[in-house]
């Protein structure tokens, strides 16, 4: 995975956004609330968010109206500004 280089990008996280349901453990198919922040796996980030956020954290963000869909190896991802990222739910790198 590449890590997007250059000055003039703003600091943009590109995210693949995880399913909206929850399997239970008996197989239940059990629908989030439609209040509940939609869920995101990071998937590469630009320089300038490095240390803030890395690939492979989930992280729960906020959907603004304009969508920044974007198609990456044949799936819908979103191309997100890191201030529309809220909370990191779990993190790939362990902190001091």
């Amino acid at each position: 995975m590449k890590i997007i280089s250059g000055d003039d990008i703003p600091t943009r996280v590109l995210i693949k956004k995880l399913k909206e349901d929850s399997i239970s453990k008996s197989g239940l198919t059990i629908p989030l609330d439609n209040d509940a922040l939609p869920q995101a796996e990071v998937i590469m980030i630009s320089e300038k968010a490095e240390g803030i956020l890395a690939v492979g954290d989930r992280v729960y963000y906020m959907e603004t109206r304009e969508k920044g869909r974007v198609k990456y190896e044949g799936e819908d991802h979103f191309l997100v500004p890191i201030g529309n990222i809220i909370s990191v739910i779990s993190s790939v790198t362990k902190l001091n």
